[in-house]
């Protein structure tokens, strides 16, 4: 069926959200229902100023508005962060009654181990009565076909999508001939993103490795102190952990550096924006095969490896130090622009819902 408006269903739209609604809005009428009020923290560390059609639910009265609003045949409803959110559940349970289809956008989530048998359960339970009433569904990530699948919904209703971002202008640095390949961890200090995983490892790598890389780490979490505490062990110069970026400062900071790492060691991580954001600049990743940004890495644009394989990473290093690569950031963005922007995005989603 063809549809002739969206409507997207969320928490306060993103920074990585706005420029995908704003790209959409230019193809077909597409608003955003907004289930949180911003404040003057998220309007700061979020907002950008597009114009794009925000609807804020401020009460019960407000989402039964929007709701009569747009339960039409010919309104296509967007549905993510429907587990948590009891705004989009009723939402969804309300459309559903009334036997309208709907789309969810959506990254995994972790799967592996006992916790994630106990999650998937849990997420069975929840989803049973929602595979049948689906249009589409966008799941983010390497790994969201295997996910939605192992839940029930029908292969064919499974898009495999990402998080698209803005596309942003060419600023690399130009690597100096013999000096140290410098690579840059940015993201939270928890267990899931690997990052104590990454420093034992770097740790027990032979000299040679060492002296001839610099890895910053830019963040904050739980396990910071304990970051400290292996930085202060391992006395390398070649080992450095700061406190996070504002998120003004993230493009221009990956920019000094040739390549970002992103460590995750479970599912868990569903996509990993900064490996987006790295790319749209041309800056080659080294990604975990855990992460569902792993789905953008090739030979043209980095590395994947599996962090709880040290040998994995040691070999991906010794390359990268004895072939001396130049990877071509004009190729890398374009690559980007071409597949991953807000909007190229726009497009394939505007295609796959008005076309269906």
């Amino acid at each position: 069926m063809k549809f002739f408006e969206i409507v997207f269903w969320g928490g306060y739209p993103t920074a990585h959200v706005q420029p995908l609604i704003y790209n959409l809005n230019k193809l077909i009428k597409t608003t955003y229902i907004s289930t949180t009020e911003p404040d003057d923290k998220i309007i700061n560390k979020y907002f950008k100023n597009i114009d794009i059609n925000i609807i804020y639910i401020k009460s019960n009265d407000d989402l039964k508005l929007c709701l009569h609003q747009y339960s039409k045949c010919s309104v296509l409803n967007v549905f993510s962060d429907y587990i948590k959110n009891k705004k989009i559940k009723y939402a969804i349970k309300f459309l559903i009654n009334k036997r309208i289809k709907f789309c969810f956008y959506s990254e995994v989530r972790d799967f592996s181990g006992i916790l994630g048998l106990v999650r998937l359960f849990h997420s069975k339970i929840i989803e049973k009565k929602y595979v049948n009433n689906i249009e589409l569904l966008f799941g983010i990530g390497e790994h969201s076909s295997s996910w939605f699948s192992r839940l029930g919904y029908d292969s064919k209703v499974i898009i495999k999508s990402c998080y698209y971002i803005d596309s942003t202008p060419l600023n690399k640095r130009i690597q100096q001939q013999g000096s140290k390949i410098r690579i840059i961890y940015l993201g939270r200090y928890v267990k899931s993103k690997g990052v104590i995983n990454l420093l034992q490892s770097l740790i027990k790598f032979n000299k040679t490795i060492i002296d001839n890389i610099q890895i910053d780490f830019y963040g904050s979490g739980e396990e910071f102190n304990n970051m400290i505490k292996f930085k202060s062990s391992a006395i390398s110069e070649s080992i450095n952990v700061y406190n996070e970026l504002n998120y003004t400062e993230t493009l221009s900071k990956i920019s000094d550096y040739d390549y970002l790492i992103l460590p995750s060691i479970n599912y868990s991580d569903g996509w990993g924006v900064v490996v987006s954001e790295a790319l749209s600049i041309g800056v080659p990743v080294i990604v975990s095969k855990f992460a569902g940004a792993s789905t953008m890495v090739n030979d043209m644009n980095g590395f994947i490896y599996d962090p709880k394989n040290q040998i994995s990473l040691l070999r991906i290093l010794e390359f990268i130090i004895n072939n001396s690569i130049k990877y071509d950031s004009n190729k890398i963005k374009c690559n980007f622009d071409d597949h991953y922007s807000s909007k190229a995005g726009a497009m394939k989603i505007h295609k796959l819902l008005t076309y269906k």
